[in-house]
């Protein structure tokens, strides 16, 4: 017969076994557990490898489409002067509206185009003489105090209309330059000033005279399109003809009372 110590021996084994395999199958089913989350995981990730795959596609594909633009863009403004070689043939690609350029020192022996270049990279307009149509000598109707060896003017037209605004809402920038800074010589100011088609101007005249009886802040012109605004921040109104001005209601005067 087994003695007393033998068989509490014995059973404290068997308790201490029995603990140990009911650690193990909690770990067993725990483990079991974290491989199924693996399992769901690596499903998740291998779904969203093959749509970051079929995306990374679709990026590529955008990615060449905007390669082949800037290619193209890039050179269209390399290949040379743009009245030379991209000059439009059709009058309807081209701008109507003409740009004259003031306070060029007379000395300054540069071509148009090159003048231009300078002028437009200054405004930060890099590379827009290439879109340069054609120039004109600038010869006014009447001329005051002639001065020989003082300045001397031309004038010049874009490819469209769009250019055309980027050019004009940047001329600002040139009050802030001496044409010795762009040309070495003078103390001058370059200016930009549009020449208006004949009835863009007229109608642009009329705008003009009617802001002071209509209280309204002075017309702009976008796209050959003559617009009033009651303010510099109120909606724009078109004005396509002189009875669209007639139309328009004064703003009321503010008052201010102390």
């Amino acid at each position: 017969m087994m003695s007393e110590p033998k068989q509490e021996h014995t059973f404290e084994l068997t308790a201490f076994l029995q603990r140990i395999e009911k650690k193990i199958d909690g770990l067993t089913t725990h483990l079991a557990a974290i491989e199924a989350s693996i399992t769901r995981l690596d499903g998740r990730v291998a779904e969203q490898e093959s749509r970051s795959m079929r995306q990374a596609t679709e990026i590529e594909d955008i990615q060449t489409e905007i390669a082949d633009i800037k290619s193209s863009l890039t050179s269209s403004l390399t290949s040379g002067p743009f009245g030379v070689a991209f000059a439009p043939t059709n009058t309807h690609l081209v701008d109507p509206c003409e740009i004259l350029l003031t306070g060029l020192p007379s000395s300054v022996n540069l071509s148009h185009e090159e003048t231009l270049g300078k002028i437009f990279k200054t405004i930060g307009l890099k590379n827009y003489h290439k879109f340069l149509v054609k120039t004109r000598p600038w010869e006014p109707k009447k001329r005051l105090k002639p001065s020989p060896g003082s300045t001397k003017a031309f004038v010049f037209q874009l490819s469209s209309p769009c250019v055309r605004d980027q050019c004009l809402i940047n001329a600002s920038k040139l009050s802030m330059v001496n044409t010795s800074a762009l040309f070495g010589v003078g103390e001058h100011k370059i200016r930009l000033r549009p020449l208006w088609p004949k009835e863009v101007f007229q109608l642009l005249k009329r705008a003009h005279d009617a802001t002071l009886s209509l209280n309204y802040a002075q017309p702009i012109v976008k796209n050959l399109t003559v617009f009033m605004r009651e303010a510099h921040n109120s909606e724009l109104i078109p004005i396509m003809t002189e009875s669209d001005l007639s139309e328009l209601k004064p703003k009321p005067l503010v008052l201010n009372c102390h």
